[in-house]
């Protein structure tokens, strides 16, 4: 009787067996080392941000330094100081050359690295904040994230962490993430060794968002990837970090793999030294100074100058104008530069003519209405100075086509035209020209005409290649003297 009984409960009275769903949260072990990695990706957003404001300040520096020894070299006298000054500028070209192309390909590589590394923040942080509501279910209760110890919650430490909290400005910075949690060949922490879930006493059953399971309308969901597959779920109780610890490639980008991709560019940033980017401008000019650097510059100026030298002298005479100008390896630059700096410059105020000096001169703008004041100046004085060697060429040639006979009638005074021992004023004479050949004159007319009659028969005319030698030589001394 008691037998059947008991039956008859079991069948009618007592509910099937069920197996309670597995809700585990998720172990500190596991999400912490997930949050860390969202920190340190900070500095690689703070460090590309730093990246493209160096290549645009040393641009910029780069671009006054050149324009400020334009100005010099526009102003320069001295023939070594004019050649040296010249390769000097050549060389900062090519530095402007160089922050170009960095502008071009590193900036965009930081850009990109940025906006990867900050995907993967954000899904990270999306993640765990998602999770971190498990801790408002049931009053308390119930919680997806688990801390070290049994029955509490993780929002302090996530608090203390600051993982999901959203960056909203950049800090341009110069750190990288440390080699705790990113090493040469993936992130660290995030390895497969790691267990999902907790296993601490008291903490099972807490995350109803994690009740993993296959049954329809009574569990979440069966298995999955959460921030971006750092943190797999492969089963009701089973899960593991994802494997970015090791053999993540800093050489090819694996675009398909959000993680990977994010390792990849962080490592190209990490490995880009802003020291490289120099903004001081005389520290800018000394590099640019060094004999390596200005030697073949020079020597090219040179063989334009002077064809006729040999590579061998061209070097020599190369090394010699550094040293004289710049010093070895660019020791006199300090001083030149300080000596630049106190110059004083026309071009920039309003009135064109007053006089500042160039270290007040701060944008590059500016630096290049005073070098186009100084270009003008030189460009003015060599088309003056080119009018007055015409107009001395003019007058010789004319000299030279002239018989002795009518340069003597040129002379209209009587004083003036006896102190030509070629002439002679006849004042008997009434009409024009009264200055003519004396019979000195007459014997010097014959002779250059004896002597063209030579030229000719010689064919070649020595006298007016002489004579243009004898008249050019005046004209070269006065293009020195202005």
């Amino acid at each position: 009787m008691f037998l059947a009984r008991y039956v008859f409960s079991l069948l009618f009275f007592t509910s099937p067996l069920q197996v309670a769903p597995a809700a585990e949260p998720i172990a500190k072990a596991a999400w912490e080392p997930v949050c860390n990695l969202e920190i340190q990706l900070r500095h690689t957003a703070n460090k590309a941000a730093k990246i493209s404001a160096a290549i645009a300040e040393a641009l910029s520096a780069v671009s006054k330094t050149r324009a400020k020894i334009r100005i010099a070299l526009a102003t320069a006298k001295d023939r070594n100081r004019t050649i040296a000054l010249e390769a000097l500028s050549i060389a900062l070209s090519k530095k402007e050359q160089e922050l170009q192309a960095d502008a071009e390909t590193k900036i965009n590589l930081a850009l990109r690295a940025a906006a990867v590394t900050s995907t993967l923040r954000g899904r990270i942080t999306e993640a765990l904040s998602i999770l971190l509501l498990g801790d408002t279910a049931t009053s308390g209760s119930g919680y997806c994230l688990a801390t070290s110890g049994g029955g509490s919650t993780a929002q302090a430490d996530i608090k203390r962490l600051g993982c999901t909290t959203s960056l909203t400005e950049l800090q341009p910075g110069a750190s990288d993430p440390d080699t705790e949690h990113m090493s040469a060949t993936g992130f660290a922490k995030i390895a497969t060794t790691t267990s999902v879930y907790s296993e601490t006493s008291g903490q099972s059953n807490k995350c109803t968002m994690l009740n993993i399971g296959n049954t329809a309308n009574t569990n979440s969901f069966n298995s999955g990837t959460l921030a971006a597959g750092l943190i797999k779920i492969t089963g009701a109780t089973t899960g593991n970090l994802g494997a970015y610890n090791d053999a993540l490639s800093a050489t090819s980008r694996d675009a398909t793999d959000l993680v990977r991709a994010a390792f990849y560019d962080a490592s190209a940033v990490k490995s880009i030294q802003l020291s490289q980017y120099v903004t001081g401008q005389m520290q800018i000019a000394k590099a640019a100074a060094g004999k390596t650097t200005l030697k073949p510059i020079v020597a090219k100026l040179l063989q334009r100058q002077q064809p006729e030298l040999q590579q061998t002298q061209r070097e020599r005479a190369a090394e010699e104008i550094i040293d004289d100008v710049f010093g070895d390896d660019a020791k006199k630059m300090t001083t030149l530069w300080e000596e630049l700096e106190r110059k004083q410059v026309k071009g920039n105020q309003a009135d064109p003519n007053k006089e500042e000096p160039l270290s007040g001169v701060s944008t590059l703008p500016e630096l290049q209405e005073v070098l186009s004041y100084y270009e003008d100046f030189s460009r003015k004085h060599a088309e003056d100075l080119q009018i007055k060697i015409d107009q001395l060429e003019a007058k010789n040639s004319r000299a030279e086509t002239k018989t002795t006979e009518q340069i003597c009638n040129e002379k209209k005074d009587a004083e003036t035209c006896r102190k030509d021992k070629n002439c002679q004023y006849d004042d008997k004479k009434k009409e024009e020209p009264k200055c003519v050949l004396s019979d000195k004159g007459k014997e010097a007319e014959a002779e250059k005409e004896a002597s063209k009659e030579t030229g000719k028969d010689e064919k070649t005319n020595t006298t007016g290649s002489n004579s243009f030698v004898i008249h050019k030589a005046p004209l070269l001394l006065a293009f020195f003297i202005l």
